[in-house]
């Protein structure tokens, strides 16, 4: 594979952020992520990024276009590595994705096929034999295979005929915070959001729970992280709008510093892709008690570090929830225990063995 200098040498290609710069998407974070920790063991590091790009469809099949052929260019004739880290988008790029990866093992690289992404079962299941055939091809092109969820074990071992490893979404070890120490519960909660602005994504559901909550917690305040769609505030509660704080897309310094302001981190989604939320992750590293939908990898995340709501709609019952912990002083232990486990399972630190497992493997 052209000699010793290619034996740490890596490529991760898929959705990347820009270091310094607000993440698009999980994908992103999780990308950079990998690098940083790859990079702390000896490997060096390469990323082919996938656009990152809004606007309409036209628009979005041009910048993929230009940025397929770019990658399909720098594996088929750039410098080599000694493994292609992939992050594969599926769905309609599956295509483009397999012929990458394909080249990637033409050129004598060891493949790491990586699905990061929730909703892989119902595409799957909503899909005819030439995509499955197209799935599974992937999967088996890989030398290794990791998964986010040990949920997605049984499916991606049917489809590629073999195990795959874990390797869940993780925050850098400094991003766990201290313990929280005991405040008075006199004050209004903080509740926050972090992430796409919509309503898949519960935004309009947390704004209603925040409406329920003022009876029993009068001041209770809610911030808002992250792009929103022109004109998607306009869809909230006119009561509620002037008790949010728009922060926008934020730098993720800044946003540590708002997630350590809040108490209450709401993820109502019903997102049809969900998985495993880097946001959730990195608000229990400060934190922040986590009020989730049993959707995606929701509930295996925060085990009992929170609370599950099985209807979204029922924002009188997740308010009295709420205001329960809040009240009985039972936030503070689950801040604890949200912070704990992240830096049990979630953090570099507990994710670089399996990282460094998964990477052994493809070079056995």
């Amino acid at each position: 594979m052209g000699g010793p200098a290619l034996n740490r040498t890596l490529i991760i290609c898929g959705p990347v952020a820009i270091p310094g710069q607000p993440a698009a998407g999980g994908f992103q974070s999780a990308n950079l992520r990998v690098g940083a920790l790859a990079e702390s063991f000896g490997w060096s590091v390469r990323y082919l990024r996938y656009p990152d790009v809004k606007g309409g469809v036209a628009k979005k099949l041009h910048a993929y276009a230009l940025a397929f052929a770019r990658i399909l260019a720098s594996f088929a004739f750039g410098r080599s590595a000694r493994i292609a880290h992939f992050t594969p988008l599926m769905r309609h790029f599956l295509p483009f994705e397999l012929v990458i990866a394909q080249i990637a093992r033409w050129r004598g690289m060891r493949v790491v096929v990586d699905l990061r992404a929730g909703g892989q079962e119902a595409i799957w299941g909503a899909s005819g034999p030439v995509y499955r055939a197209l799935y599974r091809r992937l999967l088996r092109t890989a030398d290794a295979l990791s998964m986010e969820s040990r949920s997605c074990g049984p499916f991606v071992r049917a489809a590629a005929g073999r195990e795959a490893f874990y390797l869940p979404n993780f925050v850098p070890d400094d991003v766990v915070a201290p313990p929280r120490v005991p405040s008075t519960t006199d004050r209004p909660p903080r509740l926050i959001y972090v992430g796409a602005q919509t309503e898949a994504k519960g935004v309009v559901h947390s704004a209603r729970v925040l409406q329920a909550l003022q009876a029993a917690c009068p001041g209770a305040r809610m911030a808002l992280a992250g792009h929103a769609d022109r004109g998607f505030l306009e869809t909230l509660p006119t009561e509620v709008r002037d008790k949010l704080d728009i922060l926008g897309p934020l730098p993720f310094e800044q946003l540590k510093r708002e997630l350590d302001r809040a108490d209450i981190f709401m993820f109502l989604t019903h997102w049809w892709g969900e998985g495993h939320s880097n946001a959730l992750t990195e608000a229990m590293a400060r934190g922040c008690v986590p009020v989730v939908t049993r959707r995606g990898f929701n509930a295996e995340v925060i085990g009992d570090a929170g609370l599950v709501v099985e209807d979204r709609d029922a924002a009188d019952d997740i308010a009295r929830r709420i205001a329960e912990v809040w009240r009985a002083d039972r936030g503070l232990a689950l801040s604890h225990a949200a912070r704990a486990r992240v830096a049990d399972h979630f953090c570099a630190r507990a994710a670089r063995a399996n990282l460094q497992a998964i990477y052994d493997a493809a070079c056995a």
